[in-house]
């Protein structure tokens, strides 16, 4: 248990409870690096990636959209 106290004070210090920082960054370039590819982003939360998702691959199948318009907008999505 003290270990565990020990990372989570380290994490607070260090400003790891965030989306930014270095801590951040090593974790994208490792999980970058563990799945084969160049980049890698960290979200706040589940939410948030799958937001992500949906706007980058809306985006691949239709293009960018319009200004002032949703690149889904019109489509239907279903999440499971």
């Amino acid at each position: 248990m003290a270990t565990r106290k020990k990372w989570v004070v380290d994490a607070i210090r260090k400003n790891w409870v965030s989306i930014v920082g270095d801590n951040i960054d090593e974790v994208e370039q490792m999980t970058a690096e563990t799945v084969g590819r160049k980049y890698a982003v960290g979200l706040s939360s589940g939410t948030a990636a799958l937001h992500l998702t949906v706007k980058l691959l809306g985006e691949k199948i239709y293009e960018q959209p319009k200004p002032g318009h949703g690149t889904l907008e019109g489509k239907k999505v279903i999440t499971v």
